[in-house]
């Protein structure tokens, strides 16, 4: 062998053996629990919590630096109520690049955690001051290989809503975590309410790109599944996938490939919902978006079927406002008793800030068809305007309508929708109200008449007015004919026609 490769490796197994030798000598020699005091009070200054470290901490020094912290909770911000709290909390470094300034985390695990999160009636949270940012050690980069965690339950109280809400079977795995460096990320958790009434499973995966420094981070290919109860269905299954990007600096938001589709039983009718975009962008103060629609189906148990489609071509936004040059719905429904569609368009704008949404040209058409109806059917003419309010809760419309031969003319407002009051101003030039009533036979004129059933007023506040130039009803005719009423508190009051 030649004589200075002999040296050379009889010097690299002297230096491993020494290297060996150092590591034995510092796990007899450095205990970490003698420095459980310094820690809990760098916490208790630096963020005003108590750090409770229950077990004994651990080091392992080969083949990775270890750090195993046992059971740790700590406090809620300048209290000693419990806020969170893991079984086990273990970090695992990289020895090399420790030698050249950098911390390189190659795994941390996770167990057993579990966390009380509140947001106050204010609309603070009792861990906004985790959140906030510190200054870095710019000479320490931070590159975790992989991070698992796995927990019990996170509970969250949120006082502005009187909601709450719990997670459980808590399970994330992620790859590589490093600025700049795309990774996968899988994670799982069950979800449950009371009120609303929610118990679902939530499985998503995607690709994960940030950058810290930049403030830019990006999802790419999401998928996200849902399965259980919620909003008021059952048998649910929902998905979302896409992809999106942030620039915090820049201010602008991507979305690409989005779809979500939802469907569910309620009651005895079985619902199937879709909703695709193929592309949202938010920069600065301004917004666009390409087509977006919305596809529903209701299948009821009695055979109905009810469906819609609504899409918008394009939409802009400056602010907290936007527009679309156009809004298309469609609507069908079958019926044991007949078969009925519709079309409406008009331009659409709203602003988020105000809460106000409007329909400024409203066109359209509504059909109904079926044995039992007038002439086996009706048709519907639509064109005016219409506006939605949330704050205040309003919806107004001011209609011209055709019906069959009839113009009539509506002005109605309802609000709020919590206990809504109905008002309303109906103008009709002539109808045939015979035509639109069910024609009499021989044996129903000999059955006595059902008494009318005026539970309905308990609830019904309404009040309007109803005129018409020309009017039939059961072969009696009448002109200019005027009906005010007023209905409220279980009372009706009606003028003289």
């Amino acid at each position: 062998m030649n004589k200075h490769l002999k040296y050379g490796l009889s010097f690299v197994a002297g230096m491993a053996f020494l290297f060996l030798l150092l590591l034995m000598v510092a796990a007899l020699a450095i205990n970490p629990n003698e420095y459980k005091p310094q820690i809990v009070r760098l916490v208790k200054e630096k963020k005003q919590r108590t750090l409770t470290l229950a077990g004994d901490i651990k080091l392992a020094f080969f083949p990775k630096l270890g750090l195993d912290l046992g059971r740790a909770s700590i406090s809620e911000f300048q209290g000693e109520k419990e806020f969170a709290a893991v079984e086990s909390a273990r970090l695992y470094l990289s020895w090399w690049p420790l030698l050249k300034k950098k911390l390189v985390v190659d795994q941390v695990r996770i167990e057993g955690v579990r966390a009380n999160l509140v947001r106050f009636r204010d609309g603070t949270t009792n861990f906004d001051d985790l959140l906030r940012n510190e200054e870095e050690n710019k000479q320490l980069r931070f590159d975790i290989d992989s991070v698992m965690i796995d927990g019990d339950a996170l509970s969250f109280h949120d006082e502005m809503s009187g909601r709450q809400f719990a997670l459980s079977d808590i399970r994330i795995r992620t790859g590589r975590l490093a600025n700049g460096k795309p990774t996968e990320a899988a994670a799982d958790f069950r979800l449950q309410s009371g009120n609303p009434r929610v118990d679902a499973l939530f499985h998503a995966t995607t690709g994960l790109t940030f950058d810290t420094e930049a403030r830019r981070y990006a999802v790419k290919g999401l998928n996200l599944e849902i399965r259980g109860t919620a909003a008021g269905l059952s048998r649910l299954a929902a998905g979302i996938k896409g992809d999106a990007a942030l620039d915090r600096r820049a201010g602008t938001l991507l979305a690409e490939n989005l779809a979500v589709a939802v469907t569910g039983k309620k009651g005895t009718d079985d619902i199937d919902v879709r909703l695709t975009a193929p592309r949202l962008r938010w920069a600065a103060d301004k917004m666009s978006a390409d087509r977006i629609e919305l596809v529903a189906n209701v299948q009821q148990g009695d055979g109905g079927e009810m469906g819609l489609v609504a899409s918008i071509p394009s939409l802009a936004g400056e602010g907290r406002a936007f527009s679309a040059s156009l809004l298309n719905v469609d609507i069908s429904a079958k019926q044991p008793g007949g078969e009925y569609r519709g079309k409406l368009s008009s331009p659409l704008s709203g602003n988020f800030r105000d809460q106000q949404f409007a329909l400024s040209e409203l066109k359209g058409t509504l059909a109904a068809s079926g044995r039992k109806m007038p002439g086996r059917s009706i048709k519907l003419g639509i064109a005016g305007a219409a506006q939605l309010g949330l704050q205040p809760q309003s919806i107004k419309a001011n209609l011209s309508l055709r019906l069959d031969e009839s113009n009539i003319k509506l002005k109605a407002g309802i609000s709020p929708f919590t206990k809504p009051h109905i008002a309303f101003d109906l103008d009709i030039d002539h109808i045939d109200a015979d035509r639109y009533l069910p024609a009499r036979t021989s044996q129903s004129q000999l059955q006595p008449q059902k008494p009318f059933d005026f539970s309905l007023l308990k609830t019904f506040d309404a009040s309007g007015s109803v005129r018409v130039g020309s009017l039939k009803l059961n072969n009696i005719k009448a002109s200019n004919a005027r009906l005010d009423f007023k209905s409220g508190g279980g009372k009706l009051e009606v003028s003289e026609p």
